[in-house]
């Protein structure tokens, strides 16, 4: 939506405190928008809001005046400050837990509400349809193989046998991966498959692939840039962070990396592959990448070209592609 004021103006669903939010804010600015950033991970407690027969409204913004919006995180993270205390510390933090325990299922029903029914009136980046493969990641993997990526061999589930059938036919060791969230990745072997907790824990494994973790950026139909995540020995780029190393990829892996992102319908993401001079494994498209960093040390302009997307589409109003139009056939 424009009005005498300007541009169009574009949501930005996130904590204000996090750096891609204020970032992107930015450049939406610079991109003659107007941004405006709804803390939807702030509901109830420090976003009010209403929803009414044809009015949405968030901490003060009603969101008929918005065009098109990203989703940043609509999710809240862990309100403890470590995921262990000891016998004297944990009844301090048990009744923080409990209330989070009970009450956050329907305040995450309650965020996820109102961000669909605004997806349902104008262009949300990515899709709520679209965000939740975030946490199905053996959904991905099966769309990708059978669109034709070059997809590690991957199994997942609880049935240890099934598992440890996949471990041999890997030899004798893969990749452990979390299907979705803050548990990193390890390379697994028969041993240690027989020690890991399994049944209320599901376990994604997946054939290792040597080489570079190498990430690239894509808005809209356009592969912004790539980089080769560095960090300490081990499979997991989180650990031991060192820095990005731009990467000029062949055009056939950007071309990927922007098929794999039309075959989720996913319109921004940031793609990884595992990657040498003989082969670009897709690992995986994240669905709400961190861009904030990735900028600073390659000058790559993620949130640039992210911002003039959204400005677009909030510009040309556009049906938003669901889950019937793109990306529909996932299994």
């Amino acid at each position: 939506m424009t009005d005498e004021a300007g541009g169009p103006r574009v949501g930005i669903i996130g904590p204000p405190s996090d750096p891609q939010v204020s970032l992107l804010a930015r450049k939406i600015e610079e991109a003659g928008g107007r941004p405006a950033v709804l803390d939807v991970p702030g509901m109830p407690a420090n976003a009010p809001f209403e929803i009414g027969r044809g009015r949405l409204v968030l901490g003060g913004v009603d969101l008929a005046e918005i065009g098109s919006a990203y989703v940043r995180q609509i999710g809240s993270w862990w309100p403890l400050p470590r995921s262990e205390f000891t016998a004297d510390e944990w009844p301090a933090q048990r009744q923080v837990y409990e209330e989070y325990r009970v009450e956050e299922p329907w305040r995450v029903a309650l965020r996820q509400v109102l961000v669909w029914l605004l997806a349902r009136r104008v262009p949300v980046v990515n899709a709520p349809e679209r965000n939740v493969l975030h946490w199905t990641k053996p959904a991905q993997v099966w769309t990708l193989a059978r669109r034709g990526h070059d997809v590690p061999a991957t199994a997942a589930g609880n049935d240890r046998e099934a598992l440890a059938g996949f471990l041999e036919r890997q030899g004798g060791r893969a990749l452990y991966k979390p299907q979705a969230g803050y548990v990193y990745a390890k390379v697994l072997d028969a041993e240690a498959l027989g020690c890991q907790e399994i049944g209320f824990c599901p376990l994604q494994l997946q054939r290792f692939v040597p080489g570079e973790n190498l990430r690239v950026y894509v808005v809209g139909e356009r592969a912004i840039g790539a980089g080769v995540l560095l960090h300490d020995e081990g499979p997991d780029s989180r650990i031991g962070q060192q820095g990005v190393r731009v990467a000029q990829p062949p055009e056939a892996v950007l071309a990927a990396a922007v098929a794999a992102c039309r075959a989720l319908g996913l319109e921004f993401s940031a793609v990884d592959f595992q990657w040498d001079c003989n082969r670009a494994a897709l690992l995986e498209a994240n669905t709400s990448p961190m861009f904030a960093g990735f900028e600073e040390m390659t000058g790559i302009d993620v949130s640039g070209a992210l911002a003039r997307h959204l400005v677009e589409r909030a510009l040309s109003r556009k049906p938003v592609l669901h889950s019937s139009q793109q990306g529909r056939n996932l299994m």
